[in-house]
């Protein structure tokens, strides 16, 4: 049986070949210059490119040059033109971060850290998770999905709360060790609907 140093180490380097190979599979996507696609691309970006306050965004909405009810992602779009950053690598990072919560909840429900890893390297290697990516207009669907799994990650924590050994510091403040992950949990809720309103049912299946 290998050591846990040298566990831990193989783990290291299981998951840097997957970002390898991850940004391999992107590379041609994430080098290419900043473009739209020409199916819903250009209508959700264009309209934002010349918003600069609040009240020219909520102009822009009030004459339907904005349609969809997504501010976060709409947010996210504006400080890309605003920053001059890259739809497709803005995607891939939060494709990057998707995963790392989606392995942290597999942590969570105290799946071993090799097989976390083969289920996250299996769930970012395949084919549907393409389109998200490389689809501009898909960044609602990575945002809301971040978002709900960081909700699902902190509902998971307070789970398991009542079953830990509580520090004596803990004990000092049982409010906030329970309550702030809870905020936590109906903040990360919230911003997964102001994405794409698709979770609303998410409570429904936290509670059962």
């Amino acid at each position: 049986m290998p050591s846990s140093k040298a566990s831990t180490l193989i783990l290291l380097l299981l998951a840097m070949l997957f970002i390898v190979v991850l940004c391999g599979i992107y590379y041609p996507l994430l080098s290419a210059p900043n473009f739209l696609l020409n199916f819903d691309d250009e209508q959700l970006v264009l309209p934002l490119q010349n918003i600069q306050t609040l009240s020219d965004y909520l102009a822009a909405k009030h004459e339907l040059k904005i349609v969809d009810q997504a501010p976060l992602r709409d947010l996210s779009f504006w400080l890309d033109i605003q920053g001059g950053i890259n739809f497709h690598g803005h995607n891939f990072a939060l494709w990057i971060l998707i995963l790392l919560v989606f392995y942290a909840i597999l942590r969570q429900l105290q799946i071993s850290p090799f097989y976390a890893l083969a289920a996250t390297s299996l769930f970012g290697l395949h084919p549907a998770s393409a389109d998200s990516v490389a689809w501009i207009s898909a960044r609602k669907h990575l945002l809301s999905f971040l978002f709900i799994l960081l909700a699902t990650l902190t509902w998971l924590k307070v789970l398991a709360r009542p079953g830990q050994d509580r520090s004596s510091a803990n004990h000092q403040h049982p409010h906030l060790t329970l309550h702030f992950p809870l905020c936590l949990t109906l903040f990360f809720y919230l911003c997964a609907n102001l994405t794409w309103p698709i979770n609303l049912r998410w409570p429904l299946l936290a509670i059962t």
